[in-house]
């Protein structure tokens, strides 16, 4: 299952590899939407920031940066029991920004343009189905989905013992949230921060957020 998940995304379509970070090229063609959808039980609300078409352009190449396949594909074949069970469906065709199944959806690991689209298409989904989007999964009565992306320049950034000069700083946090019942939910918050070059050289991606380690549960 695993070999298989990984020829689904070939090497050569990532840019950048540094061994740390990559950024998948097909992520740089996809569209974000800009939506705010808050008038039934499936909200979703979607905010991208920036102050110029070239800081748009930056912040999309921030979106765009994953783990290095050398990496995802090691922490792959370390959940294998995980893996093997028959239920487990790898996400075929892109690259791995998720860290496994919560009642069915996916949760995240890395904030991406593949998992902003994921939740986007979740909500669409729960929305057009009344919350059932498995036959064998649960039915959910409510989700919330919240993605807010802003870039900025900075004279100076510091982030773990790293000094920065004259740099855009992208700040991406994602929110989902998922409700089957009273006592049946779960959520997250996750946040990546990616330093980039004028230029558009990726410096630094940091995913030392404390929120990255929490999730809730009921």
């Amino acid at each position: 299952k695993i070999n298989a998940y990984l020829k689904s995304v070939p090497a050569d379509a990532f840019a950048e590899n540094n061994g740390e970070w990559a950024i998948y090229r097909p992520d740089l063609e996809r569209v974000i939407p800009i939506v705010t959808e808050k008038n039934d039980q499936y909200k979703v609300e979607i905010a991208r920031r920036f102050a110029s078409p070239a800081e748009e352009k930056l912040l999309k190449k921030a979106e765009a940066v994953y783990h290095a396949p050398e990496i995802s594909s090691k922490e792959l074949f370390r959940d294998w029991k995980y893996i093997a069970q028959d239920y487990i469906e790898l996400p075929s065709g892109e690259p791995h920004w998720w860290n496994g199944f919560n009642d069915s959806n996916l949760g995240t690991d890395v904030v991406t343009t593949a998992a902003v689209l994921y939740y986007y298409n979740r909500s669409q989904a729960f929305r057009a189905a009344n919350g059932k989007v498995s036959g064998n999964g649960f039915k959910f009565i409510r989700s919330n989905f919240k993605y807010d992306a802003a870039i900025e320049k900075k004279a100076k950034y510091e982030r773990a013992g790293k000094t920065f000069s004259d740099v855009y700083v992208a700040d991406l946090t994602l929110t989902w949230g998922q409700t089957c019942g009273g006592l049946c939910g779960s959520g997250f918050t996750r946040n990546k921060i990616v330093v980039i070059s004028g230029a558009g050289e990726i410096l630094g991606m940091f995913l030392d957020a404390e929120i990255n380690n929490q999730f809730w549960v009921s």
